[in-house]
């Protein structure tokens, strides 16, 4: 409900610091070892063209929520944050 309610009213981010936050936050990701292809690939497309990835990206980003409030609640992990789902595993790891 709420999706279809706000879902026209969306708006990709108007604010350069929001996109500078993000390429940095990717750089940083890339510069601290994470091998991901996928991340690899932001970041020179950020390079390349900072405001046509980060366009990129939000669409990315706008088509996930999408998908996953079109599969429904019961599609949707238990866990809410990325921050909780790190603790969680961390435990799970912890010897007795």
């Amino acid at each position: 409900m709420i999706a279809a309610l706000e879902g026209q009213g969306v708006r990709f981010w108007e604010a350069e610091r929001t996109v500078d936050v993000l390429w940095q936050f990717l750089e940083n990701w890339e510069r601290h070892g994470l091998a991901d292809p996928s991340l690899r690939d932001w970041v020179e497309r950020f390079r390349a063209d900072t405001w046509a990835a980060a366009r990129q990206f939000w669409e990315q980003i706008r088509l996930g929520i999408q998908e996953a409030i079109a599969a429904g609640p019961q599609a949707l992990p238990d866990v809410s944050a990325p921050c909780q789902a790190a603790r969680l595993d961390v435990m799970d790891r912890k010897p007795g």
